[in-house]
């Protein structure tokens, strides 16, 4: 009896040091979550200058259900990047972006950026949004190996771009 409860052991022993590598190669092995949330990373590029004036690049307030942050238009040159560092997975998911009802009215041009297949290689692809007419989720991307969406304030001076302050990033996998 002593053996096999030795023998049993070392099967769990081997399957804990086995399982944490399988979580780092992005294998099945790992759960998927159903829907999960990102936070936006907001960085200044420039500020004080001709093409980016002032010292603050991007704004907080409110709009009718959370915080929001926005950003002023600069046309063909970018101040500020939004970027959201999404978790690995291979599933199918919907990326929807949070468009405030609220300093929300120009066109969000998003670069998206995932791993290939066969994970030795990256590929990217333009998805993009008016906020002119929209308020709340809407989906702007679908598909798998995604792992950053980001944007940044080019567009046509005049308009300005909105997003969730914490949480306007979510993905829904089937």
């Amino acid at each position: 009896m002593r053996s096999v409860q030795r023998i049993a052991a070392r099967a769990v022993a081997a399957a804990a040091l086995i399982l944490p590598a399988l979580a780092l190669t992005g294998s099945p092995a790992v759960a998927d979550p159903a829907e999960e949330t990102f936070t936006p990373y907001v960085t200044t590029l420039e500020s004080g200058t001709s093409a980016c004036p002032g010292n603050d690049q991007y704004f907080s307030g409110w709009d009718t259900q959370r915080p929001i942050e926005w950003t002023y238009t600069n046309g063909d040159h970018a101040c500020i990047r939004v970027e959201y560092k999404v978790a690995f997975t291979a599933a199918n998911c919907d990326y929807q972006f949070y468009v405030p009802d609220r300093q929300a009215t120009g066109y969000i041009d998003f670069w998206v950026e995932g791993i290939t297949d066969q994970g030795h290689g990256t590929w990217g692809i333009n998805r993009g949004i008016n906020e002119y007419d929209k308020a709340g989720w809407y989906t702007i991307h679908s598909g798998t190996r995604v792992t950053s969406i980001k944007f940044w304030d080019k567009g046509p001076k005049g308009y300005t771009l909105g997003w969730g302050k914490y949480a306007s990033l979510k993905r829904v996998c089937s």
